[in-house]
């Protein structure tokens, strides 16, 4: 199955750990940026859904059903098992990509998700489970394919969600954010 780029309005429901804004990259995202160039991603989240939401009058109704319904998932360790190169239609070049491992506390946040939005007769984007993030952008053309890491690379812990909409490319307005249980 092929999917669309992000285009401006669509809304996306955001997986990130706790903001810093005294933090600097991890370690090993500087590390990636070293040998594949270009500039770290932040911040670093998951993409949990991607739905499109026409009638402004319903997201408030939405943000509440989508923040109550979460709410009591604890936060969620985000891990790397495989590096990605890939051409972004939406960011209009080449970026880097992390395949992530897979775990029971991701698939139910998604699960959940997509069955909040279906709930609010909204269609979710994406018919699986969150498996990549982008870590890098405009990196250096490097081989195609996949470059499998010798042990899984803890990424980050998931414990905020943001409930946020595409206005232009790199431009995203913030709707509502809020905490997972630690």
């Amino acid at each position: 199955m092929t999917l669309r780029a992000a285009q401006p309005g669509d809304l996306f429901l955001l997986l990130l750990p706790t903001a810093d804004p005294q933090a600097t990259p991890p370690i090993w995202q500087t590390e990636w940026q070293a040998r594949y160039g270009g500039n770290c991603t932040q911040p670093l989240h998951v993409s949990i859904q991607r739905f499109t939401c026409t009638d402004p009058a319903q997201l408030p109704a939405l943000a509440d059903a989508l923040q109550m319904a979460t709410t009591a998932h604890k936060a969620i360790p985000v891990a790397g098992i495989a590096l990605q190169p890939l051409l972004s239609g939406f960011r209009q070049n080449l970026i880097l990509k992390c395949r992530l491992q897979q775990n029971a506390a991701l698939h139910a946040l998604s699960d959940l998700t997509r069955a909040q939005l279906t709930q609010q007769n909204l269609i979710p984007d994406f018919p699986w489970y969150p498996d990549l993030i982008t870590v890098l952008e405009d990196i250096d053309p490097i081989p195609v394919g996949q470059i499998l890491l010798p042990t899984p690379q803890p990424l980050f812990i998931g414990n905020e969600l943001l409930l946020s909409r595409v206005i232009a490319r790199n431009t995203y307005l913030p709707i509502r954010q809020w905490q997972l249980l630690d």
